[in-house]
């Protein structure tokens, strides 16, 4: 239900809400996200950041987030770059942070855009750099 009602990227969550095992057991979308299926890790990024039928897990997340994130997942990408920018389940970088909301961005990710936009005002970051930012990643 938390993630149904956050809305935005997590507005899938509310077929799960509706109608309970639309995404099927968690062992079939831990079995697709091992075998490489970025949705389906993203998902389990959140499962274990929110504790959704399992125990709330940080580092686990982070885990799935990054898997999802280095597939070219631009919403586990920008979830990855919030992670490491609060230092939530990873050590705190800001660096990491910016890389990958740049990545996110580059790909149209509205989330990772504001993101980096707010950092912009704040003078925290320069968009020239995000090509440059992107290739450290």
């Amino acid at each position: 239900m938390s993630l149904c009602m956050a809305g935005g990227d997590n507005k899938g969550w509310c077929s799960e809400v509706d109608s309970p095992g639309a995404y099927g057991p968690l062992a079939d979308l831990a079995a697709a996200a091992g075998n490489g299926d970025s949705t389906a890790q993203s998902r389990l990024g959140d499962i274990h950041r929110l504790g959704i039928g399992v125990q709330k897990d940080d580092v686990q997340a982070f885990e799935w987030y990054r898997k999802a994130a280095t597939s070219g997942y631009a919403p586990a990408q920008t979830l990855l770059a919030a992670l490491y920018d609060n230092g939530v389940g990873v050590s705190k970088d800001g660096d990491k942070a910016i890389a990958w909301y740049c990545e996110a961005a580059a790909q149209g990710n509205r989330r990772a855009q504001t993101n980096l936009e707010i950092k912009r005002t704040y003078g925290l970051f320069n968009p020239d750099e995000c090509p440059a930012r992107r290739a450290l990643r």
